[in-house]
């Protein structure tokens, strides 16, 4: 076997490779002493890539030795002895025999298998010793045992560092497949399991936090994906240095960030507070150092272990709601994990009292009127979900909005609220006359069979479609034209229901959707409206909107009205129905 190049890493003398082998060889000419063999030697000539050895001698007397020693030394000037390496006759014999007045000495050349050559093996035997006890034949073995001996011993060692190799190698692949491609910090599953280590081991409290970067996909849009990429390294980098090198820290998304930092037993906010403000200013340096000052902006949300956050899944979810009221409330300073008001900015903390909610009917419809402005008469309503808490009281969509991005959830919250309002409004005296608006999402529009579900549901409470609106926003309509979107919409309006597009003017489309899309009516963003009555020009591009309508011949519902004076400013303009609460805030069917 040819020795691996890196075994030379641990040739040198003295190396603990060579003290194993030497140990070896010793062990075998320790064996050979008797009363006739009184000394024996290993002189080494070892081939590049074993060990480096010194010539290692046994005898049972130090001048023995020393006289084996000199004799070996001289081997290389012996005739006789170049001429046996040359022949190398079949190993019964030694190489070399000579008698003289110090006693009778034997050389016998020590080689591998293949006949690699790894010494010459000296033997002294004694002066007096007579024929029948000189064993010649005792050189030859022990050169065959010991050229066995190193040929295990690098056999043996060559496997020892292969194995080791590839340990080092399936280490640092392991290494590699913790670590993110891009930010060189560890992805989500290594960094949930490095999490779960820390946690379950140490006797000091942890902290999670989660660091989302605010408007990452316009970074994208804007700035190219090559600037994106590098903007998330320079974050990335941010982070981990403002953070204490205790600090477990990974990337768990697009352009989510999270660490598990332990926190002190005693004033353990303060100290988050001041981590949090750190890393965000890390961050916004590291955007200025990229030329892209007005970059640099995070979110930032931390969740305390506790009792409600006893383990990771549920300190990620703490700090994930943390992190949504702190967007929420426009800080820039972050947030901290608080069950009593943060739990509904969390889809996975909200879903089992969610779910219990929608089994006992605690999620339900609430109407707010549309007023027809030419009569100042209610011409319909629009129906908006309220869940009704024990705990928190009557709570409005945008207090568990992120439970209905959950597709299920939002789908099944559809269904049982559109039962119970088409219910509730075919029991309200002279509803044939009314409308009754329903906001759809792209969750029900790209069923296909959504159509025919709320065809049942109209059936089964004598509701036609003419009554029907269905409100959707401009954001909904981001799917290609004849998709199933455009498709289900264009459906519901042939059988006679209205199309009214949500919110207008606060989308990615604008006067394109009015173009391409089946599109009844406006309803004008509160935007638009709030101010309109201090002047001409705060009252431009309601005008410009409402006119716009009229020339394409849709109808407008002007949101958001707060008093007679815009509602009054707002007919003048032309606008047909308004709805706000200048006239009623969404309640029970029954206050109408």
């Amino acid at each position: 076997m040819t020795p691996a190049p890196y075994i030379q890493n641990d040739t040198r003398e003295g190396s603990p490779a060579a003290q194993d082998l030497e140990r070896q060889i010793e062990g075998v000419l320790s064996v050979l002493l008797s009363p006739h063999i009184t000394a024996a030697q290993f002189s080494p000539i070892l081939p590049k890539g074993l060990p480096h050895l010194r010539p290692i001698a046994v005898g049972r007397q130090e001048a023995d030795k020393i006289a084996t020693l000199c004799w070996s030394l001289r081997l290389p000037e012996v005739p006789e002895w170049q001429a046996a390496l040359a022949a190398r006759p079949a190993h019964t014999r030694p190489d070399l025999v000579e008698t003289g007045p110090n006693g009778n000495f034997t050389a016998s050349l020590v080689t591998s298998r293949t006949g690699a050559r790894y010494g010459i093996l000296a033997l002294k035997f004694a002066a007096g010793a007579k024929q029948r006890d000189i064993h010649l034949e005792y050189g030859t073995r022990a050169a065959l045992l010991i050229g066995q001996s190193i040929q295990q011993w690098l056999e043996l060692r060559i496997l020892e560092l292969e194995l080791a190799d590839e340990m080092r190698r399936t280490r640092r692949m392991s290494q590699l497949a913790e670590l993110d491609g891009l930010t060189r910090i560890l992805n989500h599953h290594a960094f949930k399991l490095k999490c779960a280590e820390r946690i379950g081991n140490a006797g000091q409290p942890f902290a999670m936090m989660m660091i989302d970067v605010d408007n990452f996909k316009s970074v994208n849009d804007v700035y190219g994906h090559q600037f994106g990429d590098s903007y998330l390294r320079e974050v990335a980098l941010a982070i981990v240095r403002a953070l204490p090198n205790t600090a477990v820290v990974g990337r768990i998304g697009g352009d989510e960030f999270a660490a598990l930092v332990p926190v002190p037993n005693q004033q353990s906010e303060p100290y988050l507070d001041r981590l949090m403000l750190g890393c965000a200013c890390d961050v916004q340096r590291a955007a200025a150092r990229l030329g892209r000052p007005n970059l640099g902006h995070v979110s930032i949300g931390c969740a305390i272990e506790s009792s409600v956050c006893p383990d990771v899944e549920k300190l990620l979810q703490g700090a994930d709601a943390a992190l949504y009221a702190n967007k929420s409330s426009g800080k820039s300073s972050g947030a901290i994990f608080d069950p009593d008001s943060h739990e509904n900015f969390s889809a996975m903390l909200i879903r089992p009292r969610f779910l219990k909610a929608l089994r006992n009917n605690g999620l339900r419809p609430f109407f707010q009127p549309v007023i027809d402005l030419a009569t100042d008469r209610i011409c319909g309503f629009e129906v908006l979900v309220r869940w009704i808490d024990p705990q928190r009281g009557v709570l409005a969509p945008e207090e568990f909005a992120s439970i209905l991005a959950a597709p299920e959830l939002a789908e099944k919250l559809t269904r049982l609220l559109f039962e119970d309002a088409l219910e509730q409004f075919a029991r309200r005296p002279g509803y044939q006359s009314e409308t009754l608006a329903l906001n759809l999402g792209t969750v029900d529009l790209i069923k296909q069979e959504f159509v025919f579900d709320l065809q049942s549901q109209l059936n089964r409470y004598a509701v036609q479609w003419r009554q029907i609106v269905i409100e959707v926003t401009e954001n909904t309509m981001l799917g290609a034209i004849n998709g199933p979107v455009f498709q289900n919409l264009t459906e519901m309006r042939s059988r006679g229901a209205k199309v009214a597009l949500d919110d207008f003017g606060t989308g990615y489309g604008g006067l394109a959707h009015l173009r391409n899309w089946p599109v009844d009516i406006i309803k004008l963003d509160r935007s638009y409206v709030e101010g309109i009555t201090r002047g001409p020009r705060d009252a431009i591009f309601a005008r410009a909107l409402i006119e716009i309508a009229r020339t394409l011949g849709l109808e407008v519902i002007a949101e958001g009205i707060e008093d007679i004076e815009t509602a009054n400013t707002l007919r003048e303009l032309g606008c047909q129905m308004a709805q706000g609460y200048f006239y009623s805030p969404a309640a029970p069917l029954e206050e109408f």
